[in-house]
């Protein structure tokens, strides 16, 4: 195999830098979009309840991280045309 697949990592741009300096690199990365809506929606599915860090007050934590440290960094991949966006509107 030519290559690997990375889920949930890197978070930020930080661990990006690291990423590159450890690892060398990607030739692209795939988002899959959710509107926050449905996000919260499936966050909250009784699949996820086993999970401690579900409550409605962590997963708000969660999404306030994903826009201040990993959208920046997503941007920045966009920008380098690296980046695969894939919509989703699914319920699971």
């Amino acid at each position: 195999a030519k290559g690997f697949i990375i889920d949930g990592y890197p978070r930020s741009e930080a661990q990006m830098e690291d990423f590159k300096n450890n690892i060398g690199g990607f030739d692209f990365a795939y988002l899959i979009d959710f509107e926050e809506e449905t996000l919260l929606t499936n966050m909250l599915n009784a699949h996820y309840k086993e999970r401690q860090d579900q409550s409605p007050m962590a997963i708000g934590r969660r999404i306030t991280t994903f826009k201040e440290k990993t959208l920046p960094m997503i941007r920045s991949i966009d920008v380098q045309g690296k980046l695969m966006e894939i919509y989703s509107t699914m319920n699971f």
